[in-house]
């Protein structure tokens, strides 16, 4: 992992990650995602004709000190909004996100996994804010009462409102190279698929694969900071898992969340 540094939920516990280091300093990258969902057809038995939904833009910053708040660089989002924010962090229990836009987020899950020590653990959380306010300088905060942590927000773009259909996260066997989110099946036409993989406790930088026709939106990948990627995938109705190959995994896992 690094040296220091959407409903149904089904959640499977396994091990993961931790390791202070005395490294200071952050990262971050920002992004814009391309991948577009169907813009035509019928959802819930062809009732609903299909959203068109876009990735907008998207930002990620980890920190490599124990800080309690980690808040993340600038982006710009529509004025009407739709956000993923995944946080990994050292520690279990969600802490606060909030933003600069006065927006109130919906925890949709949370997976834990035991670092390679066996005497810690960390966690994933995926949280969600649909329809919600956006703008010029959008930032992202995440409170906690100590500990390292990374935020990945990514903003999804659609002329008609969004809803959030379900969530799966599944931890990943111990000493593989694959993070698999398990699988989830659609029936509404047009969805957009949002994964995030988290390394857990990897050995030295990671390089991060996204398979399953996924498209790589943002990652943290200097294992001097809490690490994970994030991939979207538009859909037809079928089964589909957020899949990834990294070159360091330990242990880790990967979630996977529906919109439509």
């Amino acid at each position: 992992m690094r040296t220091p540094y959407l409903v149904r939920i089904f959640v499977v516990l396994s091990s993961v990650v931790i390791v202070s280091a005395n490294c200071a300093g952050k990262k971050n990258s920002s992004t814009t995602g391309s991948t577009t969902s169907g813009s035509s057809g019928g959802g819930g038995g062809g009732s609903t004709p299909a959203k068109t939904i876009t990735v907008g833009v998207s930002t990620s910053q980890g920190y490599a000190v124990a800080n309690s708040t980690t808040t993340s660089t600038t982006i710009n989002t529509q004025a009407t909004t739709n956000l993923v924010v995944f946080v990994t962090q050292q520690g279990i229990g969600a802490g606060t996100l909030t933003d600069n836009m006065g927006n109130t987020y919906t925890l949709a899950g949370s997976m834990t996994y035991m670092n390679a020590l066996g005497s810690y653990q960390d966690e994933t959380h995926a949280y969600y804010c649909l329809s919600c306010n956006g703008g010029t300088g959008h930032t992202f905060t995440y409170t906690k009462t100590n500990g390292y942590s990374s935020i990945f927000a990514i903003e999804l773009q659609s002329t008609q409102a969004l809803t959030y259909g379900q969530i799966v996260a599944t931890s990943s066997p111990e000493n593989g190279t694959n993070i698999n989110s398990g699988n989830m099946t659609t029936t509404q036409a047009g969805s957009m698929l949002v994964g995030f993989a988290a390394p857990g406790e990897a050995s030295g930088n990671v390089t991060y694969t996204w398979n399953n026709g996924f498209t790589k939106q943002l990652e943290i990948t200097n294992m001097s900071y809490w690490q994970g990627t994030v991939g979207t995938l538009p859909v037809t109705p079928g089964t589909y898992s957020a899949d990834v190959t990294s070159t360091q995994v330990v242990n880790g896992g990967g979630i996977l969340l529906e919109f439509y």
